[in-house]
């Protein structure tokens, strides 16, 4: 939650926080340790990087909205704010394995 409040620029109690299910977000097996936090988060920031991507014409616009007036407008526009994140290490050492992240 404090990465995505962190990479939307937005205070963390917008953030909602549920149970991960496939069926919902594309997920990866489980995992243990401190790296599976680490590596959620990098997927978390590349899902955030995204969002705000997309965002970019609404804060031009109204450069002063709330998130909410942001997410809205997008919304009522027909863009997609179903955004996956995507994070793989270099391959090498303890996070060399493939994980998704969602915002």
């Amino acid at each position: 939650a404090q990465t995505v409040a962190y990479g939307l620029g937005i205070d963390i109690s917008q953030i909602i926080v549920t149970s991960s299910s496939t069926d919902k977000v594309p997920n990866c097996s489980m995992t243990g340790g401190s790296g599976t936090s680490e590596t959620c988060c990098a997927a978390a920031l590349d899902a955030t990087k995204k969002l705000q991507d997309a965002l970019v014409p609404y804060r031009k616009a109204k450069p002063d909205a709330k998130w909410f007036d942001l997410i809205t407008d997008a919304f009522n526009d027909g863009i997609n704010l179903s955004i996956t994140g995507y994070f793989h290490g270099s391959g090498e050492g303890p996070f060399s394995y493939f994980i998704y992240g969602a915002s």
